[in-house]
């Protein structure tokens, strides 16, 4: 709820959308209502077989797969995608993750339909003494609070502290990187035998990253199924 105090903090304070830095209303908690209609919406989550799900075939057997926004280094996605990960700004996690939730339950299907768990991908334990929170983290509780399908925060660990992903160029070094790398949590494998889970993670390169995560819950238990949600997908061109 918008307050008075919010109001006065605003005045000294104000609150700028990331993406174009106007200054946001009061009904806008993150980013403008111009931006977020206006950012290149991928709509995937209405496309079986699109292009993103395209991306795991013959590498890891998934449901279905969906990113909400395209993303490359020149459009404003990346500012969104650097508030979140490198800025600090948490609210803006749950936020986008509520909104990803929103859209990907319009259409004539809903994307959630059958899900039991959403997973989100672990940060590195270095990362996540630096950072404070994991970005993915955020995201899973923003869809979570929309589709009201829990969380589970603990399920995939992430055991080896490997470099970011962000530094290198080449798929074969992307995919050298996250090789082994993830376990499922012994005391968590109860929640997801027999499960439909949904790994969401921030943004897709190669999906190297979610091709682990999904062959390490399949190996470790191979009567569940995996969904996949992102909230960007580095557009080919």
């Amino acid at each position: 709820m918008y307050t008075l105090l919010h109001s006065f903090t605003d005045l000294l304070f104000p609150r700028k959308c990331p993406v174009c830095g106007n200054r946001l209303t009061e009904w806008n908690e993150t980013i403008c209502l111009h931006c977020l209609s206006t950012l290149p919406h991928t709509l995937y989550h209405q496309r079986r077989g699109n292009p993103f799900e395209q991306r795991f075939y013959g590498l890891v057997p998934i449901e279905r797969a969906a990113s909400y926004f395209f993303y490359t280094p020149e459009n404003p996605v990346h500012k969104i995608l650097h508030e979140l990960k490198y800025y600090g700004n948490t609210r803006m996690g749950i936020e986008m993750g509520r909104c990803m939730a929103t859209h990907f339950q319009s259409g004539k299907t809903n994307f959630f339909e059958g899900i039991d768990l959403i997973v989100p991908v672990p940060l590195s334990t270095n990362r996540m003494k630096l950072r404070g929170y994991n970005q993915c983290s955020l995201l899973a509780k923003g869809i979570s609070d929309v589709t009201g399908i829990p969380m589970g925060d603990e399920s995939l660990v992430r055991t080896i502290d490997n470099p970011t992903q962000t530094h290198l160029k080449s798929s074969k070094q992307r995919w050298e990187n996250v090789k082994g790398i993830f376990d499922v949590n012994p005391q968590d494998i109860h929640k997801i035998q027999k499960k439909h889970i949904l790994l969401v993670d921030d943004v897709s390169t190669t999906g190297a990253t979610l091709s682990a995560c999904a062959q390490t819950i399949l190996k470790a238990i191979p009567d569940c199924q995996i969904s996949i949600a992102t909230l960007a997908v580095a557009h080919d061109g």
